[in-house]
């Protein structure tokens, strides 16, 4: 079973934001390595973007971004990938690569909700910047997931920096710096009632998992990394559809246009 990862940003970030994160995407693949171990026949790749904008949480920027989100996943497809995750946990392409891909395709903040209500009573999801809460709560919404969710701000953010971002997988700097960001958010959610925490970001919830950050210290809460809930639950998906039968709908909303409609406007549009 192979399972694409496409990642939010493409492979070279020095021009775009003045920093390489190589070292984050090296510390991705080693972590996705860790989730899939369990399973000797799973397989699950970073791939990237041809091109990609970092401030997905402006709308316009997003609906931009998601073309090439879109042929990224479009091109795993072809390469024999049975799965594909929108690398970003704002569910960034979510439903439009559910229509128009054949396999499995599983939102990361989906994913981290759904597993998070069954490990708990209420949850509380942390991202690490303040901007990236209106489309993670808009999510919760959509989903229905709201009500399984503390009432009051059910997402928050431990603010970290870009220096941050580029030392998640530096454990020096992950246990001394931003642990200690995230938890002092988390004991706020833990007062307003959640007994599990989200780690909201396909960022940090990787490196959470890489150096075994899984439980908040002196309780019994756990800590759901959601890209591990969303490769879990392609697994599941991958399975179902295999040994089963059974994929994703294609009577309403996810009915999908035909190849030669799809072919037409993909020509169009030089897709």
């Amino acid at each position: 079973m192979k399972i694409a990862i496409v990642n939010l940003l493409q492979r070279d970030t020095k021009k775009q934001m003045g920093v390489t994160l190589s070292p984050v995407w090296e510390g991705f693949q080693n972590a996705f390595n860790k989730i899939a171990s369990s399973r000797s026949d799973v397989k699950v790749k970073l791939i990237f973007p041809e091109k990609s904008e970092f401030a997905v949480h402006y709308p316009y920027i997003e609906f931009l971004n998601n073309r090439w989100f879109v042929e990224a996943a479009v091109k795993a497809e072809e390469e024999g990938y049975d799965a594909v995750i929108p690398g970003a946990a704002t569910d960034t392409g979510l439903h439009l690569l559910r229509e128009v891909l054949k396999v499995p395709v599983v939102g990361i903040s989906e994913s981290s909700f759904l597993v998070a209500s069954l490990l708990g009573d209420r949850f509380a999801g942390i991202t690490v910047f303040e901007r990236l809460i209106p489309p993670k709560e808009r999510n919760l919404r959509f989903l229905g997931m709201d009500a399984r969710a503390i009432q009051r701000k059910p997402i928050r953010s431990c603010n970290l920096d870009l220096n941050d971002i580029a030392h998640l997988f530096d454990k020096n700097h992950l246990q001394s710096v931003i642990i200690p960001k995230f938890e002092a958010v988390a004991k706020g959610c833990v007062e307003d009632g959640a007994d599990v925490i989200v780690a909201l970001d396909a960022w940090l919830g990787p490196a959470f998992t890489f150096y075994k950050y899984a439980k908040l210290p002196g309780t019994e809460i756990p800590v759901l990394d959601p890209v591990a809930a969303a490769i879990g639950m392609a697994e599941v998906m991958v399975d179902l559809k295999t040994n089963f039968g059974v994929n994703v709908s294609r009577a309403l909303a996810y009915q999908g246009a035909d190849q030669e409609t799809l072919g037409k406007a993909r020509q169009i549009y030089k897709a």
